[in-house]
Order: structure tokens, then C-alpha cells, then sequence
């Protein structure tokens, strides 16, 4: 059985695919060859499918004939929705294709219904949501800007890192007070812009690329609409450690990626103060950065090994941790109530307050 893949959009894990290997996927059960990946649309420029047709286009013709025992494609549709429910062009994909995977990215607010699955066996997507009532949902990373870290690639990275920790991005959120709380661990870099994606700030990919490299330390606060943001990946790509905060006592992500290296505390002053004590052991320091380094290229390993498993509906064999997270979370109230807080009740207090004012004016009218 191959993997046909109808539509493409959005960007994910970086270099996920490239470590795929194809040994691992389940064997055919009548001719007992190992089943292809077949694609059938143009790709374009998405960094992961890229990677997975070079893969497919690589191994396919070596490990298995198609026609050899007449097996269907798996069908996978990959669309991006930020709303409740798809596009009508997507449902009307979706009814007719019948998908059996769906691939879905842009919903940094969580409101996408899982209704919307519909009869798919399995959906892959970006931004963790506890509250997703559908069993067969895996979140992973959602990938990171491609022209920043090609700027990182292309720059030799060196072990004399001279910047304690380093931040770019836009004035909004918590951010003033994470930079407030770092002014505690001196000689950091930190530009701020007031408005856009950075648009306002005059640096260019290189320069934040270098920067990045050689910093020890990269705040990530959270993203305009979700704790995830571009700014975990982009630092690990330069090997630096990510630093942020908890979303409501809880770690977002370890339920993106698993028993992680990060620094994660409760408060930005308790972050900046490990920060300070990690800088002020360069041994302890030292091992940080290693087992950073580590863990990234077992991430990267384990969870390219793990998406073609969930691909191929292998659900047994997951060795990544953050798997095991995500499946306990749709079972922990707390968690899916401190989710239903930090994304819903604002929308939900914002409207109760509307129809209220709403309800007033129209008892003034009355009421003359």
C-alpha cells in the first residue's frame, strides 16, 4: 500500500523526513515487500514533502513493485485551516478523496472541530490541543522559518559562543517583562519591533543567524496565538538551548517534544535565574549544550521513524515520548481545563461581554 498525497501547505519539523528510513515501514501482508511512498501532486517548495519525494522517489522502486499485489494508496489530503471547519474546497475534498490521513496545520487558536476529521483513520497536525476528541490526532513541531535557518546553515558555527542569551522579535504579550526579568544576566542581545511578523526590524536573516549562533541561550516566548512558536527549532538549529516559560503550571512542550532539554520555569525572573547560574559553571554549562545536542538528533531520529509509522496506520511501535503525553492529556482535566482557559474563555468572555452591552443599549432604547 502507498501513500498518494493530494494537496500540500504550511511547513513542518525541519529535516523530519530526511531520516526516514524505510526499513522500518510495515511490510506488505500478501507479497511481503516493504510499501512504497507514491505521490501524485506537485509539491512545490514545503520543505517536508520535498523531503519525503526524494525519499520515495530514492527507495520506492528499490523495495516494492505497486502492481506486484494491486494494493490502494493511502490517501493523504493536507490542508491548513485556522477556522472551526475546513474550507468548502477542503470538505468537498475530503467527501469526495476520502482521505485516510489528513495532515492539518494553522490552528494556533484551537478552534478547528475535530468533527472536521470526519472518517479519516489518522490526522497529523501542529499545535497541541488536549481537547481534541478524536483518538487517532499526533501533534508535532510546527517547523520554523526556512530562510533563517538556511542563514544558520550556511554560517560555520563555532564552539566560543560570547552571547549569554539572545531575543528578536515583536514588543507584545509577556515579552517586556522576560526582558526585564534577563536585564538580571547581563550582555544579551535583545531587538524588539512594535508591530507585524518582525517586519519593523532592521536585521537581516544573517545577522540574526549569527547572533543565534553564538548565543548560549535563546528566549521562545509564546507565539501571538499559542505557546508554540517558530523560535524552539530555529534555536536548537543553532545550537543553543530554548528558554521559556510554563502555560499555567503546566509544560506545553513536552507534549510537542517529549523529555526535552529546555529551561522551562514558572515565572521569566526563575528562568533568568537558572540562566545566570548555568553561565556562572562553565563545566555545567558545557554538558548542557551537549546533551542538548544529543537529544536533538534523537528527536529528529525518532520522531521521522515515528510519523512514517503513523503514516502506514503502525500505532504500536512510537518510541517518541511526547506520543505518551499527548494520549495521557485527553485524560487529565486540569490540563485540558488550562487549555479551555488560556484559548477559549477569553473568546468566550469577550462575546458574554458583547451581548451584554448589547442587551443594555437596547433596554436604553426601550427605556425612551
Amino acid at each position: 500500500m502507498g501513500i498518494d498525497v493530494m494537496n500540500s501547505l504550511g511547513v513542518f519539523t525541519h529535516r523530519l523526513f530526511d531520516r526516514i528510513d524505510l526499513r522500518y515501514v510495515k511490510r506488505c501482508s500478501d507479497c511481503r515487500g516493504l510499501r512504497p511512498l507514491h505521490f501524485v501532486d506537485e509539491i512545490g517548495s514545503d520543505w517536508l514533502m520535498s523531503r519525503v519525494l526524494a525519499v520515495a522517489a530514492r527507495e520506492s522502486p528499490r523495495i516494492h513493485d505497486p502492481g506486484a499485489c494491486g494494493h490502494e494508496p493511502i490517501r493523504v489530503l493536507y490542508y491548513s485551516s485556522l477556522e472551526a471547519r475546513p474550507s468548502a474546497e477542503t470538505r468537498e475534498k475530503i467527501r469526495i478523496w476520502r482521505p485516510e490521513v489528513l495532515i492539518h496545520f494553522s490552528d494556533e487558536k484551537l478552534r478547528h472541530r475535530s468533527s472536521s476529521y470526519g472518517n479519516s483513520r489518522t490526522v497529523i497536525r501542529g499545535y497541541f490541543n488536549p481537547n481534541t476528541l478524536k483518538s487517532k490526532v499526533f501533534f508535532i513541531p510546527i517547523g520554523y522559518n526556512e530562510d533563517l535557518v538556511a542563514a544558520i546553515n550556511l554560517i560555520s558555527a563555532s564552539d566560543d559562543r560570547t552571547v549569554p542569551w539572545s531575543f528578536f522579535g515583536n514588543r507584545k504579550g509577556d515579552r517586556q517583562e522576560m526582558l526585564e526579568a534577563f536585564e538580571d544576566v547581563p550582555n544579551g542581545i535583545a531587538r524588539l519591533g512594535n508591530s507585524g511578523f518582525m517586519k519593523n526590524l532592521i536585521v537581516t536573516d544573517e545577522q540574526v543567524a549569527r547572533v543565534m549562533l553564538a548565543s548560549h541561550f535563546v528566549l521562545c516566548p509564546f507565539g501571538s496565538l499559542s505557546p508554540d512558536t517558530w523560535r524552539i527549532l530555529e534555536t536548537l538549529e543553532a545550537g543553543a538551548i530554548p528558554v521559556s516559560v510554563r502555560l499555567g503550571r503546566i509544560d506545553y512542550f513536552r507534549f510537542v517534544f517529549g523529555d526535552h532539554p529546555f529551561i522551562v520555569e514558572e515565572t521569566w525572573e526563575e528562568a533568568a535565574q537558572k540562566v545566570k547560574h548555568l553561565l556562572a559553571n562553565p563545566a555545567e554549562l558545557a554538558r548542557s549544550h551537549e546533551a542538548a545536542s544529543i537529544w536533538y538528533s534523537k528527536f529528529e531520529r525518532n520522531l521521522a521513524e515515528d510519523v512514517s509509522s503513523i503514516l502506514q496506520g503502525d500505532y504500536k511501535h512510537l518510541v517518541s515520548p511526547q506520543f505518551r503525553f499527548q494520549a495521557a492529556a485527553r485524560w487529565n482535566m486540569k490540563i485540558r481545563f488550562v487549555f479551555w482557559s488560556y484559548f477559549h474563555w477569553p473568546v468566550f468572555k469577550k462575546r458574554f461581554f458583547t451581548l451584554l452591552d448589547e442587551l443594555r443599549t437596547l433596554r436604553r432604547r426601550r427605556a425612551k
